[in-house]
């Protein structure tokens, strides 16, 4: 989905934002994504909903099956509304559109705000023609769409396995809002060297630093204290294992 010639992190990419919930991608020429927003953002205004902000985390189109796609999108807004309103309004959206397969949602109260997250599988018969700009989500490198949610462990040991092509075990804590630190037992670690490009991606003016020990011949404790940390960018990938104590408000 993504264009094959990207840098990652560009200013200079038109294409590329980063703000305080990420890194995202700017897609405005594929026509299924531009659905995907039209059809949930009407549901979404058509129940009372006028102000909100979209972000799509997750479209995975099945190689299998003719025109069936996944999606997970999360909507941020002040109002609080009911999961069954939006399933059946979603339902009412996308009846001449779309066959709707399972569907869930979970939400999350933070700072005044509600996070509102949606899963769904269609299989799309048609699609309005609507074009628009989608925010979707490019996550950390080692981590995978279809595993969202994560809790904040997993998440962290999948990022630090990928990063050091090795085997861990995660503690994960956040003091204070912009301090976080994650602990690690790992085995037989070949390289560290890619923390500092994957780390930063939940940094806001700050810094990382790495500790590393040898506890046993093939295993290693590593700690990495964050500061600067950015406890929103968490959200789109854990969804509702958010827990109030990162939050900065």
């Amino acid at each position: 989905m993504f264009p094959k010639i990207f840098k990652r992190g560009s200013s200079n990419n038109s294409n590329y934002i980063k703000n305080d919930l990420g890194e995202w991608l700017l897609v405005s020429r594929n026509p299924e994504i531009s659905f995907i927003d039209w059809s949930v953002r009407k549901t979404i205004k058509k129940l009372g909903c006028k102000k909100f902000d979209f972000y799509i985390l997750q479209y995975d189109k099945d190689n299998n099956i003719k025109n069936f796609i996944s999606n997970k999108v999360m909507i941020i807004s002040k109002q609080n509304l009911r999961e069954s309103d939006i399933i059946q309004g979603l339902n009412k959206t996308l009846e001449n559109f779309a066959l709707i397969g399972e569907t869930k949602i979970s939400k999350l109260k933070i700072c005044g705000d509600v996070y509102l997250f949606l899963y769904f599988d269609i299989i799309l018969k048609k699609i309005k023609n609507y074009h628009t700009s989608v925010k979707v989500l490019l996550p950390p490198l080692g981590i995978k769409t279809s595993n969202i949610p994560y809790t904040p462990e997993d998440l962290f040991k999948d990022i630090l396995n990928n990063a050091m092509n090795t085997s861990c075990t995660t503690e994960f804590e956040v003091q204070e809002g912009k301090y976080a630190r994650i602990l690690a037992d790992c085995e037989n670690i070949s390289q560290y060297d890619n923390l500092k490009y994957v780390i930063p991606y939940f940094i806001d003016a700050g810094e990382m630093k790495i500790s590393i020990k040898k506890s046993e011949l093939t295993k290693s404790e590593i700690q990495l204290d964050i500061f600067g940390f950015k406890s929103k960018s968490l959200i789109p990938l854990v969804w509702d294992n958010f827990m109030s104590t990162y939050a900065q408000c």
